[in-house]
């Protein structure tokens, strides 16, 4: 079979040796608390995810480990690396973050995270269960391996898809064996380990959302930490077989959703032998209208059914009427808008209504 988008693979292979040479080795964390049960307890989560925890009970000993952390976050309470005029400690702020390091402090209120500089994060831990700031630690870690920033409460990474298109996204979470859900405005997916277990996109799941999902190259993303487990697969293919299938199914020159489709019964209806995937289309065509909602309302892959309509036009079965652009302009009942001119440019207008007392005059 021809490939109908030579030398695609290499494109998207290159970015992802690279993507992966930048993944090779996982940030560390130094935990500097005084607090051995907290020490003990984020080491061991962070231990399970694959991530060294290096404790420190206090910043001078903190200070000595960050020499040496290399690319990593130092997580500590606030107060421990103050210094005396109530400043952030230099090593950790500025030293630290030009060595790679990023700072994230506990604290007890949401002001002292306003007084932080832009480059620290900041957590308002006070009563905030173990797991929970493990996960948050957890996420910041995702966040610099992935390359997306975490949000201001740390409950979610947040990126664009045209910095980070989907499919390299994906392969960027499986790389980190990611396990929680990418959501962005249609849609998403579910992760368990970095695999692609499920997929939502307006109307339809499964394999048929991913391959909408995969079309995406702008617009905001999130990504959501969950507990491994629980998720019903719908998808049973490795992510190397979903990102070739999507760019299989991919239609160049595909019409707007928007656009009407009507079936035209002519001669040729008659005359045509259809396939039974035609037949199928022809049938579901009088109750959808646009070619959007035909998308949604067939089981098929949106490329399986525009070929099918691309075809079907191509023997003049059906016909695709652009959407209509309608323009309102307002103005009196004495516009000197000719009427043809303006139905010709889709233009309607509106007469201003005028109100006196009770009445209205148009």
């Amino acid at each position: 079979m021809l490939d109908p988008f030579p030398g695609i693979e290499n494109v998207f292979c290159g970015n992802f040796v690279g993507i992966e040479r930048n993944l090779m080795s996982r940030p560390s964390v130094l935990f500097v608390d005084p607090e051995a049960t907290r020490r003990r307890g984020i080491a061991a989560l962070l231990a399970g995810f694959g991530y060294e925890v290096i404790p420190a009970v206090s910043p001078e000993e903190g200070r000595r480990f960050a020499d040496h952390l290399g690319l990593g976050i130092v997580v500590s309470p606030a107060e421990l690396v103050r210094g005396r005029d109530g400043s952030i400690v230099e090593q950790f702020a500025s030293d630290g973050s030009a060595a790679g390091h990023t700072l994230l402090l506990l604290g007890r209120t949401e002001e002292e995270g306003r007084e932080l500089p832009e480059e620290v994060l900041f957590l308002k831990a006070d009563g905030l269960p173990l797991e929970d700031l493990g996960r948050r630690i957890h996420l910041v870690l995702l966040g610099r391996e992935m390359g997306i920033e975490p949000d201001a409460d740390l409950e979610s990474l947040v990126g664009d898809l045209e910095l980070l298109p989907f499919l390299e996204l994906l392969r960027v979470a499986e790389r980190v064996r990611l396990t929680g859900r990418i959501v962005c405005a249609d849609g998403g997916v579910v992760l368990d380990g970095g695999e692609v277990m499920a997929a939502t996109a307006g109307g339809a799941q499964g394999i048929k959302a991913f391959l909408r999902l995969s079309q995406l190259d702008a617009g905001p993303f999130w990504v959501r930490l969950r507990q491994p487990g629980g998720v019903e697969r719908e998808i049973h293919q490795d992510l190397k077989s979903l990102i070739f299938l999507a760019l299989e199914d991919r239609i160049h020159d595909a019409p707007d959703p928007r656009c009407r489709v009507r079936v035209k019964l002519g001669p040729g209806f008659f005359e045509t032998r259809f396939t039974p995937s035609q037949q199928e289309l022809l049938a579901v065509v009088p109750s959808c209208g646009t070619v959007g909602r035909l998308l949604d309302a067939m089981p098929a892959t949106d490329g399986e059914i525009l070929r099918d309509l691309v075809g079907l036009r191509e023997l003049g079965i059906v016909s695709l009427e652009e959407p209509e652009e309608i323009v309102h302009v307002v103005t009196d009942s004495g516009s000197d808008l000719p009427p043809e001119l303006a139905r010709a440019h889709g233009i309607h207008i509106v007469p201003v209504l005028v109100l006196f007392g009770d009445r209205i005059y148009h």
